[in-house]
């Protein structure tokens, strides 16, 4: 869901990066208790600049969670309005079965089925541009 939202909200084309996002120290906190805590992570270093696209195939690729909370608080500048938003998105979409608690999809409070899921991913495919 936050593939999609953030592509929904800033759409890539073949060929495109779109615009750099720099990591803050805040960011790298969150990578280090991801990683403390065994989580999926892409690393990621204070002032480095990653492209959304970068940080989509960080996302998807080896699943990095920081990623997510990364995408997500540049879609939105708060992490829990952009988790509202998935949650939102997810009942449009008709994912009775599903809650959003965080980004990454990893805290406790996450659920969802792998009938919504397969929602999600229709949708995803309809919409691909990259």
């Amino acid at each position: 869901m936050t593939a999609y939202l953030i592509l929904k909200n800033h759409p890539l084309h073949l060929g495109q990066n779109g615009p750099d996002i720099t990591i803050t120290k805040n960011d790298v906190k969150i990578y280090k208790k991801d990683l403390k805590n065994q989580q999926s992570v892409l690393k990621i270093a204070a002032n480095e600049k990653l492209s959304e696209k970068q940080l989509l195939e960080g996302l998807l690729l080896p699943s990095g969670n920081d990623c997510a909370t990364v995408l997500a608080k540049w879609d939105d500048g708060i992490v829990k309005a952009f988790v509202d938003k998935m949650n939102k998105m997810a009942k449009l979409l008709n994912m009775n079965h599903t809650h959003y608690a965080d980004p990454a999809g990893v805290r406790l409070y996450t659920v969802s089925t792998a009938n919504d899921q397969l929602k999600l991913a229709q949708k995803s495919y309809a919409n691909q541009r990259i």
